[in-house]
This record gives structure tokens, sequence and C-alpha cells, in this order.
């Protein structure tokens, strides 16, 4: 979808490419699934329901399996952490909460590899945008953005210059 409404950009607009790329994550970002009406369903339901809980924690397994975003994997995780409680099994919940905050914690530790100078340079150069794209659909967006900023810590040892840019 990013891609796209870049590419609309491109062919509509004499936007430069930083500026098309921004808006065309800003308007990706505001049509994202309402994860949050999907948790307030889960929770509720399967406080009132083991077929609702078994649903919302298969859903949850397939989202945090399948995802390719870190929301995506996190409410996945929080769907099964739900439902598990729901389900009363507190071991296997208290184990999907030790993979929420490894996570959490991971994101952080990884937020200094991806800075925003990292993303100023992909977001200003399509060659570098469209590797990150293709990297967050074929691995996921925490490997994506680890292997963007390995590849930008390569091209700026060969080519300096282009963190002033």
């Amino acid at each position: 979808m990013i891609e796209m409404i870049e590419r609309g950009f491109a062919a509509g607009s004499d936007y430069a490419f930083a500026e098309r790329a921004g808006m065309a994550i800003g308007f990706a970002a505001s049509e994202l699934p309402s994860y949050g009406d999907y948790v307030t369903m889960c929770e509720e339901q399967s406080a009132q329901s083991v077929d609702w809980a078994y649903a919302c924690l298969a859903y949850g397994e397939l989202v945090e399996n399948q995802g390719k975003t870190e929301m995506g994997v996190s409410i996945g995780r929080s769907l099964q952490k739900l439902a598990l409680e729901a389900l009363g099994d507190l071991e296997k919940a208290a184990e999907v909460e030790q993979r929420i905050q490894a996570r959490r914690q991971e994101r952080l530790d990884s937020i200094k590899d991806f800075n925003s100078a990292t993303a100023r340079l992909v977001f200003s150069n399509p060659t570098l945008f469209s590797a990150y794209l293709a990297a967050i659909r074929s691995d996921g967006e925490e490997i994506a953005q680890r292997r963007i900023a390995a590849e930008i810590e390569r091209l700026l040892e060969q080519r300096p210059e282009l963190a002033c840019e």
C-alpha cells in the first residue's frame, strides 16, 4: 500500500521523493485495521464464552506468526494473553507476557540502530526505501529495520557524505 500511494503521488504531483514517502506512510498508517476493536471484542467475549476464547487465541497465534509489522505481532500476543487469562491458563499467559516484554526490550535496543538519521536516509532515497519495504514484506518490520540499518552503516563507511544529505 505504501509503495502504491507513493507511486500515485509521483505520477500526480510535483512532490519530492521524501515528501511522497512520508505522506504515503502517513496515509497507510491511517488505514490500519481497528485492532483496538478486536482486542475489546476478544476481551469481552472471551470472558463469556470458552469458544470465543479459543477463537481469539487461535487468531492471536496466527497474527503473531504471520504478522509482518510490529503492531500486528504485538496485537496478536495481546489477544493470546487475554484469551489465555479468560481460559484460566495463567502459566501460558505469563509466557506470552514474557514474549511481550522481551520484544519490547528488543525494540528499545533496536531504536539505537534505526535512528532518525537512518530513517531520514531511507525516506530520502528511493532505492533504500524500496529495499526497506521489500524487507518488511519478506521478513517483517523488525528484521527489515536491522537490515536497512546495517546497509546504511556500510554505505556511510563507503560514502560518509551521505550523512550530510
